[in-house]
């Protein structure tokens, strides 16, 4: 479970890493859209007016929509990146606080059985009951720092976005 903890912090680092990336991927992609549409009203606008050229105030509307989204999306890049990267150490600091805490209770309970002081009843110990348990145990610590991971970024989120944590603020 160590090793599977230590695979998925890399994993994790790695997407918020890329997070940036991504985003500014949409960012780019809606600017272009944004500036194609003022092109085609400009192409439009030539064509029904016989080569009168639109003014650049027509477009100002459209400029200053697109610095607002461009605004936006920056900000809601560096929301998810402080997101996730508190969300990751977090969930770090508390996924190897247990598994260490795991192996000191495991050592404490071998150590008292080989002093024959039994800390669980005997009949719960059946080993067709207990062969799941490394997968089990895995399972839950990968289950357990990706929830951590998630609900951080989800609290941080609004409280990190401009756009959010403006309409928060407003609401007091």
């Amino acid at each position: 479970s160590l090793l599977s903890f230590g695979y998925l912090v890399i994993k994790t680092v790695e997407v918020a890493l890329n997070i940036r990336k991504t985003i500014q991927a949409l960012l780019n992609k809606v600017t272009q859209q944004g500036l194609g549409l003022m092109n085609a009203v400009d192409q439009v606008f030539l064509q029904t007016t016989n080569g009168q050229e639109l003014p650049d105030s027509a477009m100002q509307f459209v400029v200053t929509q697109l610095r607002m989204v461009t605004d936006w999306f920056q900000s809601l890049i560096l929301g998810f990146e402080i997101g996730i990267w508190l969300g990751c150490v977090l969930a770090a600091i508390i996924t190897l606080t247990v598994l260490l805490l795991t192996f000191w209770d495991f050592r404490r309970r071998v150590l008292n059985l080989r002093r024959g002081r039994w800390t669980f009843r005997k009949k719960d110990c059946l080993l067709y009951m207990d062969s799941n348990f490394m997968g089990a145990f895995i399972a839950t610590t990968v289950v357990g720092y990706l929830t951590v991971v998630l609900a951080v970024t989800l609290v941080t989120l609004p409280i990190a976005w401009d756009v959010t944590r403006e309409i928060i603020w407003s609401m007091r």
